[in-house]
């Protein structure tokens, strides 16, 4: 009888908290990972057009070639930089984990309640 299970519920708010911040940097993870999927081919679709330069003669050749390679270059840098966030994203949402398990386990303890506190309650 001296063993008593008692609830928290501080314990139980903040796995709660943890738990929706957790599910909700998952889903910025993914519309983040889907749009960096869909520029890639939108990229594809766009170097097969630009990659033909048989439209343009002389001089403009090198400059149409520059700005062309400058594009993919900036393209490639913000989706670059879009990959890191995610990566980011991924330790933030593997730290929520680690919390909402911290908490979860200070849900329920066991407590060890003395005799006369025990006899005060009835």
């Amino acid at each position: 009888m001296p063993w008593v299970t008692k609830f928290d519920q501080s314990a139980q708010d903040k796995k709660d908290d943890y738990e929706d911040l957790e599910s909700k940097l998952k889903q910025y993870r993914y519309n983040i990972l889907s749009a960096i999927s869909d520029t890639e081919v939108y990229k594809k679709g766009i170097n097969y057009v630009v990659a033909d330069t048989t439209g343009v003669v002389g001089e403009y050749v090198d400059k149409y070639i520059l700005v062309r390679d400058d594009y993919f270059t900036s393209f490639d840098f913000i989706n670059n930089e879009l990959s890191s966030f995610c990566d980011d994203l991924n330790v933030a949402i593997s730290e929520c984990n680690s919390k909402k398990l911290e908490w979860e386990a200070k849900i329920y303890t066991e407590e060890w309640e003395d005799e006369k506190v025990c006899q005060k309650s009835k």
